[in-house]
């Protein structure tokens, strides 16, 4: 399991030859520029990242799209899962874990096999030992509901 995820990145300036200083995350990363678009390399130009923790992936070509579903995926994990109780307080806490719902939706997984990464995200990756199952299943039930277009 990755903890890829997608945010809103800033080109801030050149940083020597065939290097772009961006930012994502808040933070500043220094990259190559061949890794960018060439539309991108200008001073404010802005886009989506792919990330994997805080390592720079690529650029998400479905930019906006990409966000609006995250968003969508975010606001149920967030409102129906929620398993550490963190979401009031961290929105973006369960974000590492909607690629992997994406693709397993776009797969044609079960309610069942939703409910079951779910789970495995909760005692393998947070080590809790007696979430509650039906979170995760009006979960599921909740993001098999979504429509999600093919990005």
């Amino acid at each position: 399991m990755s903890f890829i995820t997608r945010v809103p990145a800033k080109v801030i300036c050149s940083a020597g030859p065939g290097k772009l200083r961006v930012e994502i995350c808040y933070r500043q990363a220094i990259i190559e520029a061949e890794r960018l678009p060439t539309s991108l390399h200008q001073a404010g130009s802005v886009f989506v990242a792919v990330i994997c923790r805080t390592r720079f992936i690529r650029v998400e070509s479905a930019g906006e799209q990409w966000l609006e579903l995250q968003g969508r995926v975010r606001l149920i994990l967030n409102q129906t899962w929620d398993p550490i109780g963190v979401a009031s307080h961290v929105p973006d806490e369960y974000d590492s874990y909607i690629d992997g719902l994406y693709h397993l939706l776009r797969a044609g997984a079960s309610s069942a096999d939703i409910a079951s990464f779910l789970h495995v995200i909760e005692v393998g990756r947070m080590g809790i030992r007696r979430a509650r199952s039906e979170n995760r299943w009006n979960t599921a039930r909740r993001l098999m509901e979504l429509d999600l277009p093919d990005l």
